[in-house]
């Protein structure tokens, strides 16, 4: 098991260890303050530009749309897999399907 893993299941020894485990997590994903969603240190455009260049994007947006994960996953955001899973549903396309097609 790698040792950032983060738990996340896909990651292996032999593609190595993601962009984003030597970013600042903040940077992927919303902090709260008083309540509301602010972006003291989050940054979508950044985060996304990260996840361009990973090995992991598709399996990481699959995980993130069947786990219902916040933030920047698989370069995108809540509202961008909200409509993937949407579109999923409507199509009946598996989410491997849809998340494969994805740019």
């Amino acid at each position: 098991m790698l040792e950032f893993s983060f738990g996340l299941p896909f990651l292996s020894e032999e593609k190595g260890a993601p962009p984003c485990s030597e970013t600042d997590p903040e940077a992927f994903f919303p902090q709260e303050v008083e309540g509301s969603k602010t972006a003291i240190y989050y940054d979508e455009r950044g985060a996304k530009r990260i996840c361009s260049t990973c090995v992991y994007k598709t399996d990481c947006l699959i995980f993130a749309i069947n786990n219902g994960e916040i933030g920047i996953w698989g370069g995108t955001s809540d509202g961008q897999r909200r409509e993937l899973k949407r579109k999923a549903r409507i199509t009946k396309t598996s989410i491997e399907e849809i998340a494969l097609r994805h740019k």
